[in-house]
């Protein structure tokens, strides 16, 4: 019983210490870029007996209250030892909030050394002179009213720079910008986004852009920075007036459509089917199989496509608007247990439809908040079988329109999960015609509706997903 008494204290601090240690973990995690300036910038880092080269001299290490390095070059070594700050805005205040759970953050933070951010060191220097290369430079999108404009602009200094730069690729660079929180709309002042970007993408300056609309054009002005964040000079770029370019409405209006879907998910859900029998509301109930797969369709969607915008992981929230392309798929096997006239009879619904709709949500980060309205035009057909055993089939092509609330997380660049609610109303003069063919006393059966809460799995082409 004696041990009992400390077995809630105990659990509480385990969580508060979690707590406490996520606090330090969400800000860069417990690793962090550091520069080490070397001269010839060729020279070799060793850390931990690991060996990395970098002409950028980016390496990323754990922090740590202190950390020893060690820079090669030919039969040189030279054994560098790196100091640290406190990071009271990124651990200390975080931990306080958790009032007397505080200390057990703070000590968490300060053993794992993410109380700590790692200083560069001063340059170190070798006897050979630094390499007379040319620098290698990354353009970052540039600011711009849409993302067009923003491309565009980046083409325009990628041939600037090119004669006295290695310039990366701006499209094949461009999803690491995205996925360290630079975009069309963001640009995080943080030098470790910077220099995260310098990192996977071995350069020495990160180039900076706007683009500013004017009533005949545009103007692009643009510089390069190092990996301290501070501008290179004599990298100004700034274009004259460039005409040809509506106003700024124009291209996001533009942007607003989407003609291709981007994005395939697998919808697992749990349905209500309702079809109007002579001004009645009658709900149905899956049919139970002796095959399992057909069971299982029941709780699906089946096959979704639809476009996904990447999202921005640092960038702060934004509203968004879009005209999407819609396509679905969905089997049902079902009977109306409440309707006497149809209770004994069993029908496969098929549906193969394809849409274009409007959405409205809200992006934060990786979140983001929806709602669409979706008009459908499809191909739908019922099976069934007649009271005296024959097979009847019926087909025809209608329109649908789907409303969907929903919220999707973007576990990476690729993949995102989505929870949603989804109603469908179809009019569906086919189970009319089924339900007279069944029992010639049913009048009409009218529209139906089906009302979906699920989730689903999502995979974004990674070539289409802006």
């Amino acid at each position: 019983m004696a041990l009992s008494r400390f077995i809630l204290p105990i659990a509480l601090a385990m969580i508060v210490a979690l707590l406490s240690g996520c606090a330090s973990k969400s800000y860069r995690g417990r690793h962090q870029y550091v520069h080490v300036p070397t001269e010839p910038s060729e020279s070799k880092i060793e850390f931990q007996g690991k060996q990395i080269e970098s002409r950028s001299g980016l390496i990323y290490l754990p922090r740590a209250r202190e950390a020893k390095i060690v820079v090669t070059h030919g039969n040189q070594r030279r054994e560098v030892q790196l100091s640290s700050r406190y990071r009271w805005k990124e651990s200390f205040l975080p931990n306080l909030v958790f009032l007397f759970g505080a200390p057990i953050g703070w000590a968490v933070d300060h053993f794992s050394g993410a109380a700590y951010d790692l200083e560069d060191p001063q340059p170190v220097r070798f006897a050979k002179e630094t390499s007379a290369d040319s620098p290698v430079v990354a353009i970052a999108p540039p600011l711009a009213p849409t993302f067009a404009l923003s491309d565009e602009a980046a083409e325009y200094f990628s041939a600037k720079l090119a004669p006295k730069n290695q310039v990366r690729n701006f499209k094949q660079s461009l999803r690491v910008f995205q996925e360290s929180g630079f975009d069309f709309d963001s640009v995080p002042t943080d030098i470790q986004s910077k220099r995260e970007v310098l990192y996977h993408l071995d350069a020495d300056q990160v180039f900076l852009s706007s683009v500013q609309m004017t009533p005949d054009g545009v103007i692009y002005r643009g510089s390069s920075q190092n990996l301290y964040g501070v501008p290179v000079p004599g990298t100004e770029i700034e274009s004259k007036n460039i005409v040809g370019h509506a106003p700024a409405v124009l291209p996001q209006f533009s942007e607003w459509f989407h003609l291709l879907p981007n994005t395939i998910g697998v919808e697992a859900v749990n349905r209500n089917f309702y079809a109007e029998v002579d001004g009645t509301s009658r709900q149905a109930a899956n049919v139970k199989n002796d095959s399992a797969i057909l069971n299982a369709l029941s709780y699906f969607d089946s096959l979704s496509l639809t476009h996904l915008v990447r999202p921005r992981p640092n960038g702060s929230s934004r509203g968004t608007f879009n005209f999407l392309p819609s396509l679905r798929s969905s089997y049902l096997n079902v009977f109306f247990p409440d309707e006497p006239r149809l209770a004994n009879v069993e029908f496969e619904y098929v549906q193969l439809a394809v849409g274009y709709g409007v959405e409205g949500g809200v992006q934060f980060g990786k979140n983001f908040a929806y709602i669409r309205y979706i008009p459908m035009l499809g191909w739908h057909q019922l099976k069934w079988t007649q009271p005296e055993g024959t097979r009847e089939s019926e087909t025809s092509v209608l329109s649908q329109v789907h409303v969907e609330f929903g919220y999707i997380y973007f576990l990476d660049s690729k993949l995102s999960a989505r929870v949603f609610f989804k109603s469908i109303n179809t009019s569906n003069e086919l189970w009319t015609i089924a339900a007279k063919k069944v029992n010639p006393t049913i009048t009409s059966a009218g529209s139906s509706t089906e009302s979906l809460v699920g989730i689903s799995l999502g995979y974004t082409f990674p070539d289409f997903a802006r």
